[in-house]
């Protein structure tokens, strides 16, 4: 017996160590190396079939040509990460593979990703990094993903067939969602992507967020949640749902082929769209449903920056209902500012109207500056969206309200004012200049004055869709509730979407406790709130230059800090394992 005990306690020294160890990669390791610091791997395929749950692989810098599996899966609380050495530039560059995607996640759980630059895949259906089946815990941190195209010219004809995906995650398994799946502080940018996206969830994926990423340059739509589109064999839960998508920044997904927003929901449902600035793209933000005798429902647009994209700010409907699409339901669009949208295509306004069903568009500002003098349109449809809530909100366009013009499904309206009155929609709205610190179309400061007429203007019952915080992570209601996504604040700036503002946050992910580390920016005067992804402050404590922050009685996920330093307000993110 004693000796069982002594094997068993051995074992348990092992699995200990398992849970615990550090490999490392280098392009002048081995293989047969053991993986130590001093005597590395060399290949990225071979750690990502040799790590063990809670070990970290660290990779360090220069470029691996390689396209790889992920074999291996962690355990809950065991993460397995692969991550650049010591923030080093890690590149996996797919030329000369002819595998689809540079980095193939199937049926894994609990792994992280973070620091690595994807590049350079160029084929027919070709993808950065692809995830799928079974897997759950997924989180792809601090990553960057470019040069992935369908074709290496430039000029090549673009049908259906042709497509590209940089990031792209598929829920096929009707019994097993893929759930927990975190997309942090990446850059997607520099694709060619035919009829697909820059960054999109598909089908049975069931709670994820999408936060402080940074999309641009691709040729068709930056970041989209899909459903009702076969991924998964069950219709029931082929949808992308139960989701954020917030606090990133998408520019420049424009085409000359589709119609490109830079936030796209296709048929899916329950998806929180808010604190993102979106600008020069085709559409700025586009909740639609595609496909026949579907819906996409319970998404919420709130607190966004909307401006300067070419065909028009927001986009809410099925864009050929009954016949050639399906509908949007039980949608919310709250306290969000657009200005200078439809750049190039005047008809289509700050906001778009197509087929919808109890729909709340209310507490927002529309500036327009179009040619035209358009605000609103809505299209042909069968019949006015029934249940639609249009009020509140704020209008804008310098010619003037006597020279502004609503279309609404086949009937033309020459002001604001006749449009009330023919409709009864926006009879609380109002025709004023909402005051931005700045109205320059190229580089607009669309943050309110104090003298702006938003300020304490909007429909305060509303205060709750509108949620606690604006994009500037300050407390909605000072006083009371302002319109469009800033709430006024004398010393209010722009949130920077990027997770590392003003202090780095360590370890994260933590698991008992992390360290708040500042350069020089506080002695003892810092206050800090953890808040949950529901907008609820879970811990106040007040900081010092390297203030240790106990996090062992909070459930698991991720959680903002918010760091109040001498009136400034400071954001990061952190996740608890």
């Amino acid at each position: 017996m004693k000796n069982l005990f002594i094997l068993l306690g051995v074992a348990l020294m092992i699995n200990a160590n398992l849970y615990t160890q550090d490999f490392y990669v280098s392009t002048s390791g081995d293989d047969s190396n053991p993986g130590t610091i001093d005597n590395p791997w060399e290949t990225l395929q071979y750690a990502m079939d040799m790590a063990s749950p809670g070990s970290t692989v660290h990779i360090m810098g220069g470029t691996y040509n390689e396209k790889v599996y992920l074999n291996v899966s962690g355990t809950p609380g065991n993460f397995i990460t692969f991550q650049n050495y010591n923030n080093e530039e890690v590149v996996v560059d797919g030329s000369g593979w002819n595998d689809p995607a540079i980095c193939e996640i199937y049926d894994q759980q609990y792994i992280r990703l973070k620091g690595l630059h994807f590049k350079h895949n160029v084929q027919f259906d070709a993808m950065g990094i692809m995830i799928e089946g079974m897997c759950r815990n997924i989180e792809i941190i601090e990553c960057k993903i470019s040069e992935i195209h369908f074709s290496s010219d430039p000029s090549a004809p673009v049908n259906e067939n042709t497509n590209a995906q940089p990031l792209i995650i598929y829920g096929t398994d009707p019994e097993f969602p893929i759930t927990d799946l975190l997309v942090l502080d990446c850059e997607i940018f520099n694709a060619r992507t035919g009829y697909s996206e820059a960054l999109a969830v598909n089908g049975n994926v069931d709670g994820f967020e999408i936060s402080g990423n940074e999309v641009h340059d691709i040729t068709n739509i930056g970041i989209d949640a899909i459903g009702h589109e076969g991924t998964c064999s069950d219709p029931a839960y082929d949808q992308a749902r139960n989701g954020y998508i917030d606090w990133n920044t998408v520019y420049n997904c424009q085409s000359d082929y589709a119609s490109a927003a830079g936030i796209y929901v296709d048929g899916a449902k329950d998806i929180y769209i808010e604190n993102n600035i979106v600008y020069n793209n085709q559409w700025g933000i586009e909740v639609g449903c595609e496909n026949l005798e579907k819906t996409a429902s319970g998404i919420v647009v709130r607190n966004n920056f909307v401006y300067g994209n070419a065909s028009g700010g927001i986009q809410l409907g099925g864009y050929d209902y009954p016949s050639g699409s399906g509908m949007v339901v039980n949608c919310e669009i709250v306290n969000n500012t657009l200005f200078n949208n439809a750049t190039t295509n005047y008809y289509d306004g700050e906001l778009t109207l197509t087929y919808s069903e109890n729909c709340t568009i209310v507490n927002n500002i529309f500036y327009a500056t179009n040619p035209e003098v358009q605000l609103i349109s809505l299209e042909d449809v069968v019949t006015i969206p029934p249940g639609l809530v249009l009020d509140h909100n704020l209008w804008y366009h310098p010619e003037g309200d006597e020279n502004a013009y609503v279309y609404w499904s086949g009937t033309d309206y020459e002001s604001l004012s006749d449009f009330i009155a023919g409709t009864g929609y926006e009879a609380n709205s109002q025709f004023i200049d909402p005051m931005f610190k700045s109205d320059d179309n190229v580089n607009p400061d669309l943050h309110i004055k104090v003298e702006s007429p938003a300020i304490a203007s909007a429909n305060a019952s509303f205060l709750v869709n509108a949620g606690s915080k604006d994009i500037d992570d300050e407390n909605r209601i000072n006083e009371s509730l302002d319109k469009g996504a800033d709430e006024y604040y004398a010393s209010a700036g722009i949130f920077n979407a990027k997770s590392t503002i003003a202090f780095d946050v360590y370890p994260n992910p933590a698991k008992d406790k992390f360290s708040i580390i500042t350069t020089g920016l506080i002695a003892d005067n810092g206050n800090l709130e953890l808040i949950d992804l529901f907008g609820r402050t879970v811990q106040h404590a007040k900081c010092n230059a390297n203030s240790v922050i106990d996090v062992q009685d909070l459930e698991p996920g991720i959680y903002l800090i918010r760091l109040e330093i001498n009136n400034t307000i400071y954001s990061s993110k952190v996740i608890i394992e």
